[in-house]
């Protein structure tokens, strides 16, 4: 019995060995490009404009789900894409609209098993200041960087998204598995909800933030604010440097590490729950309220 233990062991292991070399093998033959291991066939494609009045459109909406986007402001409207052979790409404009829909047709016979390829061809559209986008669909990977927009909507299954140096009036967020993150923005009202968010925000201005999820990680870092509205069931919370006028915190769950700059003896503190800071009366209607069941909180100011 332990004879035949050790063959199959042995061949087992030489199975392994061969596999090994035979994609040390195929892997030297490309240069060592996993990018190479793609077999999809890409086509890129350009929005011609010229044919529509100045500012004739008025809103852009995505409904790409394979593809990277990446957002930049402009004088005008410019879109470069791709079609793959395993997508569909229409992209029109209705009632002063561009509408950009992707439907990607995966087969697991058919299609690469690989599709490095797609992170390599982004989708890159250039947006006057003031248009409107919203991202839709089943995966939005978005990087946007310097926008100017009066709102902007994500609504997607699965979200990826950072946003650098913007300028929002509305930013909303709704999402089964979000990873968002905003550096140097300025957003009048935000509104993200998730049922598994990791949201990471830095030196921003969020005048009104509000935030909800099942599942939430949420770092904010050297960012100030009128009102932070932040809820979950499982809640991890590190809010560092921020500066805040009324600030909630609510989970079952509740781990929170509170760092506030401004005077201590300015903010009314009420609490709900075991393990948590002491309560106070305030000079001003500055206000903070901790509400939770299983706690962990930390309140500090400087």
């Amino acid at each position: 019995m332990k004879k035949t233990w050790v063959k199959w062991l042995i061949g087992a292991a030489s199975l392994v060995l061969v596999g090994g070399i035979i994609f040390a093998a195929a892997m030297s033959a490309l240069n060592w490009d996993f990018y190479r291991l793609d077999t999809t066939e890409y086509e890129a494609k350009t929005f011609d404009a010229s044919a529509l009045e100045p500012n004739q459109i008025r809103a852009v909406e995505l409904n790409v789900d394979s593809f990277p986007v990446v957002v930049t402001s402009g004088d005008a409207i410019a879109l470069n894409y791709y079609e793959a052979s395993d997508s569909e790409v229409v992209v029109t404009v209705e009632d002063d609209v561009l509408k950009i829909n992707e439907k990607h047709d995966y087969n697991i016979f058919t299609s690469s098993w690989f599709n490095f390829g797609r992170l390599k061809k982004k989708y890159e559209l250039t947006v006057p200041d003031g248009t409107p986008v919203n991202f839709s669909g089943t995966n939005s990977s978005a990087n946007l960087s310097g926008i100017t927009a009066q709102k902007m909507t994500f609504k997607s299954t699965n979200a990826d998204i950072k946003l650098t140096d913007c300028n929002i009036e509305t930013l909303v967020v709704y999402s089964t598995n979000c990873d968002v993150e905003l550096n140097g923005c300025t957003v009048q009202n935000a509104e993200i909800m998730s049922t598994n968010l990791d949201l990471e925000i830095r030196n921003s201005r969020i005048e009104t933030l509000e935030s909800s999820g099942a599942n939430a990680d949420v770092e904010i870092h050297d960012t100030e604010s009128v009102s932070m509205n932040l809820r979950s069931t499982n809640a991890d919370f590190l809010l560092s440097g921020i500066t805040v006028d009324t600030l909630s915190l609510k989970g079952t769950n509740l781990d929170a590490n509170v760092l506030i700059r401004g005077i201590q003896s300015e903010y009314t503190v009420e609490t709900h729950g075991h393990d948590m800071p002491p309560v106070q009366t305030g000079t001003t209607d500055k206000k903070i309220t901790l509400r939770g069941t299983n706690n962990d909180v930390k309140l500090r100011w400087e």
